[in-house]
């Protein structure tokens, strides 16, 4: 991510079998929400994965 905004690739479904997530965040789509507009802490839901990427994407935002 930078200041020309985020990309995105459409990957076939052999070269999703092979690549693994740098990061996860698990919960509702109310605390992804809520997360994401930071009235709850990154804390309250686990992550997994490169938690920097996360705060990377809030500042972006």
């Amino acid at each position: 991510m930078d200041a020309a905004g985020s990309r995105f690739t459409r990957l076939t479904v052999a070269e999703a079998a092979e690549s693994k997530p740098t990061a996860a965040i698990y919960g509702t789509a109310t605390e992804m929400a809520l997360l994401m507009y930071m009235r709850i802490p990154a804390g309250s839901l686990r992550i997994e994965g490169d938690a920097d990427l996360l705060q990377q994407l809030q500042d972006w935002g």
